[in-house]
C-alpha cells in the first residue's frame, strides 16, 4: 500500500505487507507469518514498536520480544506485531 497519509490498520495471515506512506500517522500491522516492509519517509515523526514471537527486525532475530525505535520526536505510534514474520524498515 502506498501513498496513505492517515491512520492505517492492516491484518494478514501469510501475505507480504508492503507500506510506503507519504506521511506516517497512527499505524497498526498484524501478521502471522508474512513479512512486513515499511518505508519511513523523510521527516517521519513516529515511535515504532515491533513485537514478535519468532520474527526478525531488519535482519536481527527477535524471539519473544519487543523492539522500539524512535523517528523524529516519536509523535505517532506505529505498532507492528507478528508471530513469525520479519519487519524490514527503510528510511528515505
Amino acid at each position: 500500500m502506498s501513498g496513505s497519509q492517515r491512520a492505517l490498520s492492516v491484518s494478514a495471515v501469510s501475505a507480504e505487507v508492503v507500506l510506503a506512506p507519504r506521511s506516517v500517522g497512527e499505524t497498526s500491522v498484524n501478521t502471522v507469518s508474512g513479512p512486513v516492509k515499511l518505508r519511513m519517509p523523510k521527516g517521519t515523526d513516529a515511535e515504532l514498536r515491533f513485537s514478535s514471537v519468532g520474527g526478525s527486525f531488519n535482519g536481527e532475530a527477535v524471539a519473544l520480544g519487543n523492539v522500539k525505535r524512535k523517528y523524529g520526536k516519536g509523535t505517532h505510534e506505529v505498532a507492528v506485531s507478528t508471530v513469525s514474520g520479519a519487519l524490514q524498515v527503510q528510511q528515505d
